[in-house]
């Protein structure tokens, strides 16, 4: 039982049902101060002191939760069993503490220009290791601030002048964006022939994010950095598997994270594409195989995929068809790209070595 009204009065408090399950009192409640103008009586009077209501027992409410067993983890004590070598970790400290008063010395040298300093200082919050060089790295930045205007007057180069404004702006200096003006063709915006500058582009798209809300040019630099290197999405966009087979999964940015552990340099952008395109249709055919289709229609398929002629899928259900000219579609085109480069051949030998 739980009480969830308490009433005190001398019957003012009409709107109180008249329940059987009301305790009685003889107990006053109200202050003898609020009272000094009421006659009092000695007779003790009866007032409606609790309105109870029944509710559910503990034991009800326990059985009526929504529980949900989730899965256990997955790692248990794995790392209570990893051993430690702690004279391993012993040496590679002694091995920083060695390396970093010739990191100093680098960052520091007389011999480099501001500009070179600053993009070391970039190397260095790239790696995660300035916080070791905290000290030396503002004195840098508070004297080549206030040279900004002599060193970023003659840079034409995207890439260097997106660092420095990374850089600055991270550490707290305000670099102006009208820096970035000079990257402008008549029309105000970007000239297109900067979507060629890889090293560039990746670097602008990077620093687009620290302009402030009233600074336009950085949500512009945003736009056509992530529209110059969106030629993925719009390519899996174009083929509309997803609203098409919508059992399979959508793992076009793994895909170009995996592509980029084979080819990570700027130069080889193509490799990247067209690797992460055919990893993205491999799991279509693998979830095709793994997840929906029965086993006389994997078997179909295979026959389909070893004879290598889409002419052969005539006879494949209809969601068979589109992984089926997917693939191919996704193959030809890769040929087609390869062909101005005279490496046309290599796509048929991928194929034959699959197969």
């Amino acid at each position: 039982m739980e009480a969830t009204r308490m009433c005190f009065g001398l019957g003012s408090f009409s709107y109180l049902p008249k329940s059987s399950h009301c305790l009685k009192t003889n107990l006053s409640l109200f202050p003898r101060r609020l009272l000094h103008s009421h006659t009092l009586s000695w007779k003790p009077t009866k007032h409606d002191l609790f309105v109870v209501r029944s509710t559910k027992s503990n034991d009800d409410l326990e059985s009526s939760r929504p529980l949900t067993q989730f899965s256990p983890s997955l790692w248990g004590d794995h790392f209570l069993s990893v051993s430690l070598d702690s004279a391993e970790f012993d040496e590679l400290e002694r091995e920083i503490k060695t390396t970093k008063p010739l990191v100093r010395d680098m960052l520091m040298s007389s011999h480099n220009s501001y500009k070179e300093k600053i993009r070391f200082i970039h190397l260095l919050v790239s790696m995660g290791i300035s916080y070791h060089f905290d000290k030396e790295i503002q004195d840098i930045l508070n004297h080549s601030f206030t040279k900004l205007e002599d060193i970023v007057e003659k840079e034409n180069d995207l890439e260097t002048i997106s660092i420095m404004f990374e850089v600055f702006r991270l550490y707290g200096h305000k670099m102006s964006c009208d820096a970035f003006d000079r990257f402008r063709g008549e029309d105000g915006r970007f000239k297109e022939s900067l979507a060629r500058d890889v090293r560039g582009m990746l670097q602008l798209f990077e620093v687009s994010h620290l302009g402030t809300p009233s600074e336009d040019i950085m949500d512009e630099a945003l736009s056509f950095s992530a529209k110059s290197l969106g030629v993925l999405d719009r390519w899996w966009k174009d083929l509309d598997l997803v609203s098409k087979l919508p059992y399979i999964r959508d793992r076009l940015v793994e895909c170009h994270f995996a592509s980029l552990g084979t080819y990570f340099e700027p130069q080889y952008s193509l490799g990247r594409i067209i690797l992460a395109k055919i990893m993205m249709i491999v799991v279509v055919v693998d979830d095709t195989y793994d997840a929906y289709a029965t086993l006389p229609e994997v078997t179909a398929l295979t026959e389909c995929l070893q004879r290598w002629n889409i002419g052969a899928g005539d006879q494949l259900p209809d969601y068979l068809r589109i992984v089926l000219i997917s693939l191919f579609e996704v193959i030809g085109e890769i040929e087609r790209e390869m062909r101005p480069k005279g490496r046309s051949y290599g796509v048929k030998q991928a194929v034959e070595k699959v197969i």
